[in-house]
């Protein structure tokens, strides 16, 4: 799809959202698919664009390809197809099976994401771990780069506010990673002292 049309489809997603949550559904549903439809049509240059929507689902197409987005407990997927080929976006709170990076012994997911184009499949995650590990995994991290062949360059800064903060890249023919490691205020307790935790950002780009 073109990228401004793409753009505005996904924009116009929040209405056709709000409408699926609508409690009246029928022609309440059906009168935001057709006020959407005007709006992406009107910016995309005039182009037909349809939208439906089923419970938990939303497909948009036009005569350049289609947008599906579908949601199922806390996982949301977006698929694109068009003249040009096709890729698929999961977003969702667990790790799949196949993901490349090494993981600590115990961690939260923030967030994660599975991104497929002709490259290959892209993975980006964000876990969170204890503020006192924030060592331990940048070290096991770093070990892992450079063990697996990949030219390894980092960057660490550290704050005032015992924050502080580390990016770490890694080139390789094949692929790219990128980790970044933050010790970051995440709340206050009862007592009013802040909470700290580790945040890892991690994501995998294959170079196809």
């Amino acid at each position: 799809m073109k990228k401004t049309k793409t753009l505005v489809l996904l924009m116009s997603v929040v209405f056709v959202v709000a409408a699926c949550g609508s409690d009246d559904g029928g022609n309440a549903d059906d009168a935001a698919e057709a006020l959407a439809e005007q709006l992406i049509e009107q910016a995309g240059g005039g182009d037909d664009v349809n939208i439906d929507t089923d419970e938990g689902q939303i497909t948009l197409t036009d005569e350049d390809g289609s947008v599906e987005i579908s949601t199922d407990d806390d996982e949301m997927t977006m698929t694109v197809e068009g003249d040009d080929g096709g890729l698929s976006a999961t977003l969702g709170g667990e790790l799949p099976a196949d993901f490349p990076f090494p993981l600590p012994d115990e961690f939260e997911v923030g967030s994660s994401m599975q991104f497929e184009d002709e490259a290959g499949t892209s993975y980006s995650a964000v876990i969170n771990v204890a503020p006192e590990e924030y060592d331990s995994v940048k070290a096991m991290y770093q070990a892992w780069l450079e063990g697996e062949g990949f030219t390894v360059d980092a960057f660490e800064v550290e704050n005032a506010d015992d924050t502080k903060g580390v990016f770490i890249g890694g080139e390789r023919d094949d692929a790219d990673a990128f980790i970044s490691i933050s010790i970051e205020e995440v709340a206050n307790d009862d007592a009013g002292n802040l909470i700290y935790e580790t945040a890892i950002s991690l994501t995998w780009a294959p170079l196809g």
